[in-house]
């Protein structure tokens, strides 16, 4: 059963790229790929940072492959002259003045953000809210023993976002998803997979393979539940309060998510997303798929 709250009278204003699981070219031309699917190339595309503020050792992201999609081979490429020709943290920038009604949605490396926050101070207090998938909670990592991949691509940028954010984020961390009762990938490819959307039917042979070559049987599409949290905020089950920091310089924890358990700072910054309702995400994922 949907919730009958669902937030549905909103607008994409713009998607700013970022580099992380490939180039932001890549990405770019990825995002492309997927609006022209759904006949939204009206929404406006830019691209942002291709690296992190502090350059340090690449990280690994066979996963995706080198494209970020898995190299799965398309019949055309995208039209590449679609993509504006101002830089992404200008975008923000006049998006965010315009307008005091806007919530940014973070799915990769926040190096943008930082960027925007640094060169344009004045947008921390325009931004209605900030929804972030990324780092952990309890210190498990997935690309380091204690970090995840998101926030170790960019730690200084991670860092400045969580502390000069004047909302409070919403951040939906790597062990939430890990510990909630995943999905099947038969599920995906078989029930999903078999609806005749043309979202579904371009993701099909790229996630099949991607979860197909680590032999992972659990679908967990993270940025997916991040960006349905805020569509029904009934999916977020569980949330709590904290001021949370970024490691930086440990040895071993450079990109962790550091919690003040002992309330050592009065603000708390962070509304973690500790437990979804993953019946309700495929739910709305469903009814979505099954409409468009």
């Amino acid at each position: 059963m949907l919730n009958n709250e669902l937030k549905q009278n909103f607008k994409v204003k713009a998607i700013t790229c970022v580099f992380g699981n490939s180039s932001v070219q890549n990405i770019g031309k990825n995002v492309l790929r997927v609006l022209e699917t759904v006949n939204r190339l009206d929404i406006p595309v830019y691209l942002g940072c291709d690296e992190p503020l502090v350059v340090h050792e690449p990280v690994n992201v066979s996963f995706h492959g080198v494209d970020g999609f898995c190299d799965v081979k398309f019949s055309s490429e995208p039209d590449m002259s679609l993509i504006r020709k101002s830089h992404a943290i200008e975008a923000m920038h006049e998006i965010i003045t315009k307008d005091d009604d806007v919530t940014l949605f973070c799915l990769g490396p926040l190096t943008n953000l930082a960027l925007l926050y640094k060169m344009h101070p004045e947008t921390r207090e325009k931004i209605k809210d900030i929804y972030v998938m990324g780092g952990n909670r309890h210190g498990v990592g997935n690309i380091t023993r204690a970090a995840e991949f998101n926030f170790y691509c960019d730690p200084e940028a991670a860092f400045i976002v969580f502390q000069s954010s004047k909302c409070r984020i919403k951040l939906l961390p790597l062990e939430t998803i890990n510990n909630c009762k995943q999905t099947s990938l038969e599920y995906r490819l078989n029930v999903l997979g078999k609806t005749d959307n043309k979202i579904t039917q371009l993701l099909n042979p790229i996630e099949k393979k991607g979860y197909e070559a680590i032999g992972m049987a659990e679908w967990s599409p993270y940025d997916a539940y991040c960006a349905a949290s805020f569509i029904d905020a009934s999916i977020m089950r569980k949330t709590e309060d904290f001021h949370m920091t970024i490691e930086l310089s440990g040895k071993f924890t450079r990109g962790q998510v550091v919690i003040d358990h002992i309330d050592e700072v009065n603000f708390k910054n962070v509304t973690v997303i500790e437990e979804i309702d993953v019946e309700k995400f495929n739910s709305l994922i469903l009814t979505t798929v099954e409409e468009a």
